[in-house]
């Protein structure tokens, strides 16, 4: 059996869970999925509030593989969805380095300016590219906000999705996709001691099912996928 090669750009990390996954997640519709995310996203935050902090590092990759999960049932290239909202800089005031949305209160953003510096910037090449450039753009915001208020915002994003997919408002998914990954990327940059994400989720996820060491899973009765 050839051993699988550990992704590298995040459309390649959505490629691998959907190759593992993919089937058995098919008889799921998007509410189902969202709601096993909501799950994960609810021990994540139960590991927060412990301070488990081993339990945190395969709580986070399976949050991780369930918003890829997701983006693949619902046709959503999360690397697209977060270039378009974060063009290496932030949406609101604009900032590529030491973000001052904390201090001076912006609240809203027009995404047609958003569209010069995604031309004018390349995009990440990399997952561990992707954490950098939130780590650049918000690291001293992360570094002012509690853990606890990192997992609020994760919380009000993901509840943000759910408002939408109640509403089957589907125009909009991709905007609140690439905040909820934004807050993801936030939890091991507030806790470096975690490893990055791309390092977590490859050692949970090394390219097979975390039960059943598949390349395609293969559990008996599995309707969880990443779950497991």
């Amino acid at each position: 059996m050839t051993t699988p090669k550990k992704p590298i750009t995040l459309n390649e990390w959505q490629e691998m869970f959907n190759l593992v996954y993919g089937q058995t997640n098919s008889t799921l519709s998007p509410i189902q999925m969202w709601l096993h995310l909501m799950e994960e996203a609810g021990e994540v935050a139960r590991d927060m509030r412990k301070e488990d902090y081993a339990s945190l590092a395969n709580d986070l990759p399976d949050l991780f593989a369930w918003l890829c999960s997701f983006s693949n049932q619902t046709g959503i290239k999360i690397e697209q969805a977060v270039w378009e909202k974060y063009p290496k800089i932030c949406p609101y005031c604009l900032r590529s380095n030491n973000c001052v949305c904390i201090s001076e209160g912006f609240s809203s953003y027009d995404s047609r300016r958003l569209n010069r510096y995604q031309k004018n910037n390349s995009k990440p090449d990399s997952l561990e590219s992707w954490e950098e450039m939130f780590k650049n753009i918000f690291g001293n915001v992360n570094r002012i906000l509690s853990r606890a208020s990192i997992g609020f915002h994760l919380m009000e994003e993901i509840g943000e999705v759910a408002s939408l997919l109640r509403r089957n408002d589907f125009d909009n998914y991709s905007v609140e996709i690439a905040d909820v990954f934004a807050w993801v990327v936030a939890i091991p940059m507030k806790m470096p001691e975690l490893g990055t994400l791309s390092e977590m989720a490859w050692s949970v996820y090394p390219g097979m099912c975390k039960r059943c060491k598949m390349h395609v899973c293969g559990c008996e009765g599995n309707l969880t996928g990443p779950r497991l």
